[in-house]
């Protein structure tokens, strides 16, 4: 699935702070995640990863430092700050009250389609899946942002 970039760029921020707040991770590791919680349908590359990484850490959100691996080669390893957890629980709050606001929009559009006979309408039978359908990706991505890994306990 591809994904709009205005998409990608507005939830990496919490996508990163999210994986972070799991535990200290490095880049590759970091794309292997975001891959494994969005079933594969999210492919970030070390091009678009590496500058949300530098920017994070300019901001103070999160921090880098050097270690090597059992292999012997060198990573950088980054750990989610203080304040890096706080603007991981603003983000949440943020994109609770967007997913809150589509569900809203998609329940009003599913109960518009079910009035329509959808089962019978040649014209709606012909058209592109409703955008209910396409809720599935940004729900994996609000898991994220589980109290969990905040360091709440449910």
């Amino acid at each position: 699935m591809e994904f709009n970039k205005d998409l990608i760029a507005a939830s990496s921020t919490p996508i990163v702070l999210a994986i972070l707040s799991e535990g200290d991770s490095y880049g590759y590791a970091i794309i292997k995640r975001v891959q494994e919680l969005s079933g594969g349908d999210m492919e970030w590359t070390d091009g678009m990863l590496y500058p949300v990484l530098h920017r994070l850490e300019r901001l103070g959100y999160i921090k880098a430092r050097w270690e090597e691996a059992e292999s012997g080669r060198r990573r950088k390893y980054y750990r989610i700050t203080s304040q890096g957890k706080a603007q991981l629980a603003e983000e949440r709050r943020q994109w609770q009250a967007v997913d809150a606001t589509l569900r809203g929009i998609w329940k009003r559009e599913k109960s518009e389609i079910r009035s329509t006979k959808y089962e019978t309408n040649p014209k709606v039978l012909n058209t592109k899946p409703s955008p209910i359908a396409c809720i599935e990706i940004p729900i994996r991505i609000l898991n994220l942002f589980r109290p969990s890994c905040l360091g709440f306990r449910a």
